[in-house]
């Protein structure tokens, strides 16, 4: 709750020695030459006094003078915007995926399709995973306390890792091992029938899909613009992993609609349960490397990574500005 001065050793190398209480050096002598860097040196001693003078007012002032919110005290309005920008994107796909899935199981029960069983697998699971990220987002939000003092931001990253591993498993996992099963009994299995119904509802589907992956552009491209960083930097970055993660869900989620929609058009052509079957199989592996990434992205995050060289080097060029500081050596960062 107070802030203290540095020590006397941290103004021993400039010239002039150490400021006194005056702003003199110490020893109240000042070579000639000299005096611009014994002045620096008070100035600096001066403003960390009125630092401590701030901050120690700060911490007597009463609860009531703190701004609205549990963690409004360390939001500022760019980082508001992030935050809104996040819950809509996701509330946006999670609304989508869920009318989607209802529609493609019953495509399902009424064609016997096995790309559309992969479609609804795959919506089931997005709908899901979304949420999952949806309750990081809001976890993140978590004013910091004794026993994690810089907050609980990467609780991001461990909702997304979790929706990522579920990418992997349960749709991924799901539908290649259904594909797999339909290829090696085609003997035995019927065409899909009434495929007009499947077309129908994958044409619907891409429709309402496109419009959530367009809503998680757009909101990536806005976070890369706040940021001042290209687009595909801010997603290799993995700033934002929840509005990434949605995208490239979303992206994931229409080209399985145009896999499914040509395999069905393949069978319906064919009359044969092979394309339909690939379809799955398909659908299944573009899930599989979707997740892959994912999980690659927020295992870097949680792990802990350095500071983009780019970012750590205007921290060090502001360290050098302060006349107090001689010279930073083996400086390390941490995202957090």
């Amino acid at each position: 709750r107070a802030l203290h001065p540095p020590p006397a050793a941290a103004f021993a190398n400039l010239p002039g020695g150490v400021p006194d209480k005056k702003g003199g050096a110490g020893g109240g002598r000042v070579q000639e030459g000299e005096g611009a860097a014994s002045a620096a040196a008070a100035a600096s001693a001066s403003a960390w006094n009125a630092a401590a003078s701030s901050f120690d007012a700060s911490a007597t002032a009463p609860a009531s003078a703190a701004p609205d919110g549990p963690d409004s005290h360390f939001e500022s309005p760019a980082e508001r915007a992030a935050l809104a920008r996040e819950l809509h994107t996701v509330s946006v796909a999670i609304t989508a995926n869920a009318a989607i899935f209802l529609a493609k199981i019953v495509a399902f029960a009424a064609t016997g399709s096995s790309a559309m069983l992969a479609e609804g697998i795959h919506s089931a699971v997005d709908t899901c995973n979304q949420a999952l990220l949806r309750v990081g987002v809001v976890r993140s939000r978590r004013a910091p306390t004794a026993a994690h003092p810089y907050g609980f931001m990467k609780d991001k990253f461990v909702f997304s890792l979790i929706s990522a591993c579920g990418i992997f498993c349960l749709g991924a996992g799901a539908n290649v091992m259904h594909g797999v099963q339909a290829l090696l009994d085609i003997e035995g299995a019927a065409p899909p029938t009434h495929l007009g119904w499947a077309l129908g509802v994958l044409g619907v589907s891409a429709v309402v899909e496109g419009y959530s992956l367009a809503v998680a552009v757009r909101s990536v491209s806005a976070g890369a613009a706040a940021a001042g960083l290209p687009f595909r930097e801010y997603v290799a970055r993995g700033v934002d992993p929840t509005s990434v993660a949605v995208m490239l869900e979303d992206g994931a989620a229409v080209a399985g609609l145009g896999v499914a929609g040509v395999a069905t058009l393949l069978t319906a052509a064919t009359g044969s349960v092979v394309p339909d079957a690939a379809g799955s199989l398909a659908v299944g592996l573009l899930m599989g490397a979707t997740a892959v990434f994912l999980i690659g992205q927020n295992r870097s995050l949680l792990i802990g990574r350095a500071m983009h060289p780019v970012d750590m080097q205007r921290v060090l060029n502001h360290l050098a500005r302060d006349p107090v500081v001689r010279a930073v050596f083996d400086a390390k960062s941490e995202e957090i």
